[in-house]
């Protein structure tokens, strides 16, 4: 008589396939669970540089700069107050010449400006500043306001205005700023070195007005 075998581990094809199933989504979790910290982790350190406009008070003039993604690009995220009888409206204010170098607590605007009335809400503010070609004889600096899309101021200078690259720059808004609509508001100063001689460029001392770019805010 022979021996009666044990009875074999059998299992139903449902229950593989439910098995199959468990051990697919398991893995599936664990590599999105993975990719999600990774995730998690970038997102922490974008928000150590990632600069965000934060409004508190809507009686104030706030302000913030954005991460720059091209040479010579400066914008601005900037919120205006709406006026009232205590508020006074918001002009935004451009200087391109007599520019003296920055003084705290009371720096020096220049007499000379270009000014646009900016209405109520949030706005974003960006400088283009194509310099000249210095290979080209007739070739101009462009220097171009846009608010919101459009373009609100548009100047040019000849070659001598500009030295191409050559610049000294200060910036009064870089995270986010608050200021009284009633007082001024720098938000950056680019003062151009001075010619010379042919190919020759110097510095232009603190105290000497120089040729560049004020970008401020003040009361109208």
């Amino acid at each position: 008589m022979k021996p009666e075998r044990p009875p074999r581990f059998q299992i139903g094809l449902g229950s593989a396939l439910f098995l199959m199933t468990i051990l697919v989504v398991a893995m599936a979790w664990y590599r999105t669970h993975d990719q999600l910290v990774v995730a998690r982790s970038e997102l922490a350190g974008l928000r150590n540089i990632v600069r965000e406009l934060e409004v508190d008070d809507p009686t104030k003039v706030t302000a913030v700069a954005r991460m720059p993604t091209l040479m010579d690009q400066v914008v601005f995220d900037v919120y205006i107050p709406p006026p009232s009888e205590t508020v006074p409206a918001t002009v935004l204010c451009v200087a391109l010449e007599g520019i003296l170098e920055r003084t705290d607590p009371t720096p020096v605007f220049p007499d000379e400006i270009i000014s646009v009335d900016m209405a109520p809400g949030r706005h974003v503010i960006e400088l283009r500043h194509d310099h000249a070609d210095a290979r080209v004889i007739d070739s101009q600096t462009h220097i171009q306001i846009v608010l919101n899309g459009d373009i609100v101021i548009n100047e040019a200078r000849p070659q001598s205005w500009s030295t191409g690259n050559s610049y000294s720059a200060s910036m009064g808004v870089r995270q986010c700023v608050v200021s009284d609509p009633s007082e001024r508001l720098e938000f950056m100063r680019r003062r151009m070195a001075a010619e010379m001689s042919p190919g020759s460029w110097r510095s232009v001392d603190g105290n000497e007005p120089a040729n560049g770019i004020l970008i401020w805010t003040e009361p109208k």
